[in-house]
């Protein structure tokens, strides 16, 4: 009998556990019976708020990028055309903020303009703008401390004012120079500013351009490298050529200065003036040699104008005699006409 009452009892409780164990796994299902019918519909909702959120951005995008590319061509006229009234202060503040890196303020902000339109990512643009602001203050600090090499005032305030003053005439940086010139200019002076905001720029621009140092040192002694290599390759032909090839160069050589070498063409141009001076007519002593004295006279071989060939006859020469006032050359010329006449008289 007892034994019959252990075997009811342990069979009531497999089955009280194999109930609670139905009722656990319907809950469980009834549980999970929800979440399946309710992934799908989160599924669906996600694609349509992202779609929703990028079509908000590219709408953000496209806004600010207008807006910045006319701001950037407002500018670009501003810096060049003064104009007058209300135009012309803000030409002037335009310039008495940035001084000589005005220049550099309009491209920059169309280059912001064009990367917003281009989709780049959030942090590339932010990244750009504060490259860019810092490239616009080193400018304006290397032309403040280049062109003028001082900041002039007895304050703070008249110093401000004096940039002010000077970014408006395009003379320094301006008021952008006080936040890398100014400090410069009072710690190191104009020397030292100098070369110190200079190797800056040039690592800063370094930096923005991905190049490396190998890089860098490759870029400066290319051009060496091509001045060695091309000594060394006239040396290899010299080398190479025979001597009749030598001579023959040499030859062309010659043949090309001798083209390009100057003529002096003054000297083969004869004087506009005849020159009625005494020494240059022969000196005739002799009456009996005069008349061939007078043929050799003619007979001078002149330098041929480039331009006109001069004819020069006796007519010529008779009235170059008159004109002179040596008296002595008129006389043995016509002395050497009438003894020309009276042989021609005896003749007939």
């Amino acid at each position: 009998m007892a034994v019959a009452k252990k075997n009811g009892s342990t069979k009531s409780k497999t089955q009280q556990s194999n109930k609670t164990a139905a009722t656990k796994n319907s809950t469980a299902q009834k549980k999970s019976a929800p979440q399946k019918t309710t992934a799908p519909k989160t599924k669906q909702k996600q694609p349509a708020a992202n779609s929703m959120k990028a079509v908000k951005a590219q709408e953000d995008r496209r806004f600010w990028s207008y807006i910045l590319f006319f701001f950037g061509i407002f500018e670009l006229i501003l810096t060049f055309v003064s104009g007058d009234g209300l135009w012309y202060k803000l030409h002037c503040l335009n310039r008495g903020l940035f001084g000589v890196g005005t220049f550099l303020f309009a491209p920059m902000i169309i280059y912001v303009s064009l990367m917003i339109a281009s989709d780049r990512a959030h942090n590339t643009v932010v990244a750009k703008v504060v490259e860019g602001t810092v490239l616009m203050l080193l400018f304006s600090g290397i032309i403040q401390i280049l062109q003028v090499g001082s900041v002039d005032g007895g304050s703070f305030w008249l110093k401000l004012k004096g940039l002010y003053d000077d970014g408006v005439k395009l003379r320094g940086g301006g008021i952008a120079s006080a936040v890398i010139g100014w400090p410069l200019l009072a710690a190191f002076k104009r020397v030292g500013a100098s070369i110190i905001i200079i190797l800056v720029t040039l690592m800063f621009i370094m930096l923005l351009t991905n190049v490396t140092l190998p890089q860098l040192l490759k870029a400066i002694s290319k051009p060496f490298v091509k001045g060695i290599q091309a000594v060394n390759e006239d040396r290899l032909e010299r080398a190479a050529q025979t001597p009749e090839e030598k001579a023959e160069k040499k030859e062309r050589i010659k043949r090309a200065v001798n083209k390009n070498a100057r003529v002096d063409i003054a000297k083969f141009y004869p004087d506009d003036e005849p020159d009625t001076a005494p020494e240059a007519f022969y000196q005739v002593t002799d009456e009996e040699n005069a008349v061939e004295k007078t043929e050799e006279i003619i007979d001078i071989d002149f330098p041929m104008h480039p331009v006109r060939t001069p004819v020069i006859t006796a007519d010529k020469l008779e009235e170059t005699a008159k004109t002179t006032d040596n008296q002595e050359l008129k006389r043995i010329i016509e002395k050497a006409i009438a003894k020309d006449n009276c042989e021609n008289d005896g003749e007939t």
